[in-house]
């Protein structure tokens, strides 16, 4: 018996820990079975990304385009938006519901841990809202920004440290 079959019987009788157990057999990735979130972007999406390629993963729907970028909506049901670059590529990668930096930091790690994980980050304010912004460990090319409230982490993204024509800041 093939661990596909394995996994699609035990999907008959476990319920949702088999639908993971079948996705990750078959490499499908998703929020639930593939939590990290890396220095370029998550699962198949990554910064520096054409356009067409980022569209090609289906990973990505509901656009809005401007003359010189689209922002998209995570399938997974993320709030926040990929923006691309029409000239560029992918710009910044919103992280999931429920993923983490390779260094541990999800949604709810507070802002102390957040400063001893990355030294070389500050704190600021954009658009009335505190974040924290650092060059990421594993990629001087892309930095990541966590947006703080309450001292904790309320979410993580990882953009281009180049201002392109669709940087928001």
């Amino acid at each position: 018996m093939n661990a596909l079959s394995r996994g699609t019987r035990t999907l008959l009788v476990g319920g949702l820990l088999a639908t993971s157990m079948v996705c990750a057999v078959q490499g499908t990735a998703t929020a639930a079975t593939d939590s990290l979130f890396r220095s370029d972007g998550y699962g198949p999406i990554y910064v520096g990304m054409s356009q067409e390629s980022a569209l090609a993963t289906g990973k990505l729907t509901n656009g809005v385009n401007t003359e010189d970028c689209g922002s998209y909506r995570w399938v997974y049901g993320a709030a926040d938006w990929v923006t691309i670059s029409k000239t560029y590529g992918v710009y910044q990668v919103p992280a999931p519901k429920g993923t983490h930096t390779k260094e541990g930091v999800r949604v709810g790690t507070s802002a102390a841990d957040l400063q001893g994980l990355y030294p070389a980050g500050s704190f600021g304010t954009r658009n009335n809202h505190a974040f924290f912004s650092t060059v990421t460990p594993q990629n001087a090319r892309n930095r990541f920004d966590f947006g703080i409230a309450d001292g904790k982490v309320t979410s993580l993204s990882v953009r281009s440290v180049e201002a392109y024509d669709c940087a928001a800041g």
